[in-house]
């Protein structure tokens, strides 16, 4: 009686919710080939995962898949994974329907607080991966960017700011920055290999001497920080977060490094050159101080837009 009505209450949750409950051909592709890279350990907790999500949701035109277990927020002993971290790809597909002409789709794998969270398309696969059959679909590669098992690394401690220099160590001596120990550089430019994304150079800069900064009403994500936002058409990797206004960031698998701007309701979307510090003073309005004390100081000179 009792399993009876958990499924009469989980067909109503899926009503109210939307979504169903099977993936396509296409999605267990994909899950079937990170599957192939896990140990036994790994793949043991993701096949328990797929059995217990009640509800699978498809948005921005089936771009976004995400997975939800909607009985309970206590998850079984033995069914998370160890890494722990917040929306976390842990592996990439790259694949394509057999039809001839038919564009090559990224597939980001992401895990959240040890659960498998979402699978993120580069592109609608509605017109190509969705008309083609199983025997259709072509794996060009995966690539895993972390073990599921492992344990997360240790929390990235704070910085002063003795050593800075260039746009960051002028921000500094104006406002107060809460800094954080820079990535090696090994570790940054995987992050950005992972992300499939090319960044403007004054990010760059920020990374040599910070993980992240925050100043005032801005936060500038650090590599091992940056997220995404899907969307219908583009695909926004986050490098800057504004308070009450919006985000910056970049196209993934851009060509060059042009920001866009997103606002919070999401509805205004455009670019905002090429230059991460001048995009973010022109939003907090910072630009006209920055230029005042540049002339203070006997300099004219004038952020960078590319």
């Amino acid at each position: 009686m009792q399993i009876g009505l958990n499924k009469a209450v989980n067909v109503f949750r899926r009503l109210l919710y939307g979504g169903t409950t099977k993936l396509r051909s296409y999605e267990l592709i994909c899950l079937d080939h990170w599957r192939e890279l896990l140990s036994p350990e790994a793949t043991d907790v993701l096949n328990r995962q797929l059995q217990l999500f009640d509800v699978i949701q498809r948005l921005s035109q089936d771009k976004l898949v995400t997975f939800h277990r909607l009985d309970s927020e206590c998850w079984p002993h033995g069914t998370l994974f160890e890494t722990r971290g917040v929306e976390t790809m842990v592996a990439t597909v790259w694949l394509k329907s057999g039809r001839p002409g038919e564009q090559v789709i990224r597939v980001d794998i992401i895990l959240n607080l040890g659960c498998l969270s979402s699978l993120e398309f580069s592109i609608s696969p509605k017109g190509s991966l969705g008309a083609a059959r199983s025997h259709q679909i072509e794996i060009i590669k995966i690539k895993e960017w972390l073990d599921p098992m492992a344990a997360d690394e240790k929390r990235i401690p704070e910085r002063s700011a003795v050593t800075l220099t260039g746009w960051v160590k002028e921000w500094s001596d104006l406002r107060k920055v809460h800094l954080r120990e820079p990535l090696s550089s090994a570790k940054r430019e995987t992050i950005l290999q992972q992300f499939g994304i090319k960044v403007p150079p004054d990010y760059k800069d920020l990374l040599v001497q910070t993980e992240g900064l925050k100043a005032g009403n801005c936060t500038i994500l650090g590599a091992s920080q940056i997220r995404k936002i899907v969307l219908p058409l583009k695909t926004l990797c986050v490098l800057a977060e504004v308070d009450e206004q919006g985000v910056i960031g970049v196209e993934q698998e851009n060509e060059e490094y042009e920001l866009f701007f997103l606002d919070n309701e999401a509805d205004d979307f455009r670019s905002v050159g090429f230059s991460l510090r001048a995009a973010v003073e022109e939003k907090l309005g910072w630009r006209t101080i920055f230029w005042e004390q540049s002339i203070e100081d006997g300099s004219e000179s004038q952020p960078s837009t590319r």
